[in-house]
């Protein structure tokens, strides 16, 4: 609060993130249209949207501009994500990384750095080091904020891969915002963290 006029002395931003799992299966487009939280945020991650190149589909959200697009690679059946930004917030700069492994999409705000990521269940312990090399430059900043996503976890049935996830963020210097599981298997499968 600003002590001379008892104002807010910083804007809130409201991101969101949605494992949409198919943009345009069922009528969930039509759900994202109409979801009043997800209309209200700043900034909008939608993953998992399967959409491959070339459709000729409208995905545009009113009052949003679509800041980065990824779609699937090489006909899997998986992946896709989309970031969507209000219009009249601020164009903020990004780095996109998209490949059969994983997708990303690290955001550098005036309120900090986020990154929205999605793993695809499949990940070797290989792309999690490439994973781990691009984002520790961030993590070192001073306004790392978070990492939010669908990592794919699955720790109760101990893979190599959920643990070697699990040090890559505790490396990282994030953990875990939620206080219980996520995913009816008593797993977490999409998660937000953040800096301690």
């Amino acid at each position: 609060i600003n002590a001379s006029t008892k104002e807010p002395s910083f804007k809130e931003i409201k991101m969101s993130y949605l494992n949409i799992n198919g943009l345009v299966h069922s009528d969930h487009l039509e759900c994202l249209h109409s979801d009043i939280n997800l209309m209200s945020s700043d900034i909008i991650c939608i993953a998992e949207t399967k959409l491959c190149q070339g459709e000729n589909i409208d995905i545009s959200l009113n009052d949003f501009d679509i800041v980065t697009q990824m779609d699937n690679q090489q006909g899997k059946k998986s992946m896709g994500m989309i970031i969507y930004k209000r219009k009249s917030m601020e164009y903020f700069d990004i780095l996109s990384i998209n490949n059969p492994y994983y997708q990303c999409v690290v955001c550098r705000l005036s309120c900090g750095i986020v990154c929205y990521i999605y793993l695809n269940p499949k990940i070797n312990i290989a792309k999690l080091d490439e994973i781990m090399n691009m984002l520790t430059p961030f993590s070192k900043e001073e306004n790392f904020v978070s990492v939010i996503g669908d990592l794919n976890i699955r720790s109760e049935f101990g893979i190599d891969t959920s643990t070697k996830l699990m040090d890559i963020l505790k490396k990282l210097g994030v953990k875990s915002a939620f206080k219980c599981v996520t995913h009816n298997l008593d797993g977490q499968l999409d998660y937000v963290l953040m800096r301690h």
